[in-house]
C-alpha cells in the first residue's frame, strides 16, 4: 500500500502536464508542426472509420473540427503501404481545429479492404495495445459532453474534478464510433490562459497509449524519436471517488499506473502517454493494430531525417516497412514509412521531398 503522502505526490506528478502554471501555457503556436516543424512529435492522426459521413459529423459537433481539404481519395501508394488487398481503395477527409495550421485528423474509409474489426472494440481501459485515446481541452467540457450523450453516445465515466493544490481539473473520456476515444481536460482553477484557437475543444495535443510495459513503450519513443519524459512515475487515486478510467473506487486507491508523459523538447503538443495499470489483467488488443481495422490506427510524424531514423530503428532489431512516395495534403509530395510500437501503435515517418 502506498502511503499517503505519496498518493498526493504520485497524483501531482501524474498530471503535471495538466497542471502546469498559466505562464507557462500562454503560448501556442498557432502552426503546430506544420511543414516548418519537422522531428517536433506527432502531427496528424489517421483514423480508419466505418462512414466519414458519420464520424466528421460527430467531431464537428463534439469537437469543432471542420474540414481543411476537400474529401479525396487516399493514394494507391498510401495503401500499399498499409499492405492493403490490390483492389482496395480509399476515402478520406481531413479535420482540422479552425484556426490550426496542424494538428490534423485525418479519417478513412476504405472499400474492399478485407474484413475489419474495431482495434480497441469494447475495450477496457486496462486493456492494452493501440492507442487509447486522442487528448484535448475545453472551456466548457460539459457542454461538450451535453453534444455527445445528445447524439447517443456515452463515456468512460460522468464529468469528474480534480485538485491538485489548488489547480482544479475536470475530465472526461469520450466513447465515440468505431472504438475512437476522445479525452477532455478543462481546468477550472486557474482558468486556461492561451490556446486561443480552442472553439469547442482543441485539436489533439497527446495521445494515450495503455501497455504492456512503460519501460519499453518509453525506450521506443526516446531512442529513436528524441521524446523525453516530462512527467513520470506511478499514480494512484488519494480517495475512493469516480474517475476517469472507470475503475472501481477501491481499486483506484490501490492498484497504481504506472505513466510517461513524453515530449520532444518539452512541447505541450504531439506527446506520447503511455500507461500500465499495476495488478489488473486485461486483453492484449496490440495484433488488432493494423489496417484496415477501425480506430486510431496511426500517428503521422513529420521529419527531416527519415534515413537516419530508418537505419537506426533497424539496429535495434525492428523491421520497417518499405518507403512509399504519396501526394498528401497538406504537406505535398512526401516520403512515408512506418514503424511499430511494442504495443502495436503505428507510427508513419513523414518526410517532404525536396526539404533537405
Amino acid at each position: 500500500m502506498i502511503g499517503e503522502s505519496n498518493r498526493r505526490h504520485v497524483l501531482a506528478g501524474g498530471l503535471a502536464l495538466l497542471a502546469t502554471p498559466a505562464r507557462a501555457q500562454s503560448v501556442v503556436p498557432r502552426s503546430w508542426f506544420g511543414p516548418a516543424r519537422p522531428d517536433a512529435g506527432w502531427a496528424e492522426a489517421v483514423v480508419v472509420v466505418r462512414s466519414l459521413e458519420r464520424t466528421a459529423a460527430w467531431l464537428a459537433e463534439v469537437a469543432g473540427w471542420a474540414p481543411r481539404r476537400p474529401e479525396g481519395a487516399t493514394p494507391t501508394s498510401v495503401l500499399r503501404l498499409w499492405q492493403l488487398p490490390a483492389a482496395a481503395t480509399g476515402r478520406e477527409l481531413l479535420l482540422g481545429n479552425p484556426g490550426d495550421e496542424s494538428g490534423f485528423v485525418r479519417l478513412v474509409q476504405l472499400e474492399n479492404a478485407g474484413p475489419q474489426m474495431e482495434i480497441r472494440s469494447s475495450a477496457m481501459t486496462w486493456d492494452t495495445g493501440g492507442v487509447f485515446s486522442l487528448m484535448t481541452r475545453a472551456r466548457d467540457l460539459d457542454s461538450a459532453f451535453a453534444r455527445h450523450q445528445a447524439m447517443g453516445f456515452s463515456a468512460f465515466n460522468d464529468p469528474t474534478d480534480f485538485d491538485f493544490g489548488g489547480v482544479i481539473l475536470r475530465n472526461i473520456v469520450l466513447r465515440g464510433p468505431d472504438g475512437v476515444n476522445i479525452a477532455i481536460y478543462e481546468r477550472k482553477k486557474p482558468l486556461l490562459v492561451g490556446w486561443e484557437t480552442i472553439s469547442k475543444l482543441s485539436a489533439p495535443f497527446n495521445a494515450m497509449q495503455m501497455v504492456r510495459d512503460v519501460g519499453a513503450a518509453r525506450r521506443f519513443y526516446e531512442t529513436l524519436f528524441g521524446y523525453a519524459p516530462v512527467a513520470a512515475g506511478s499514480f494512484i487515486d488519494p480517495a475512493e471517488s469516480p474517475n476517469n478510467f472507470a475503475l472501481p473506487q477501491n481499486i483506484a486507491t490501490e492498484r497504481p499506473r504506472d505513466y510517461a508523459i513524453m515530449a520532444v523538447g518539452g512541447s505541450e503538443i504531439g506527446r506520447v502517454e503511455p500507461m500500465h495499470f499495476k495488478g489488473l489483467t486485461g486483453r492484449d488488443l496490440s495484433a488488432r493494430a493494423v489496417f484496415p481495422n477501425l480506430g486510431v490506427a496511426a500517428l503521422r510524424m513529420p521529419t527531416t531525417r527519415m534515413t537516419l531514423l530508418l537505419g537506426r530503428a533497424r539496429g535495434l532489431g525492428l523491421t520497417p516497412s518499405p518507403v512509399v512516395e504519396a501526394e498528401l495534403a497538406p504537406w505535398g509530395r512526401v516520403r512515408l514509412a512506418q514503424l511499430r510500437s511494442p504495443d502495436g501503435v503505428i507510427i508513419e515517418l513523414m518526410e517532404r521531398m525536396g526539404a533537405q
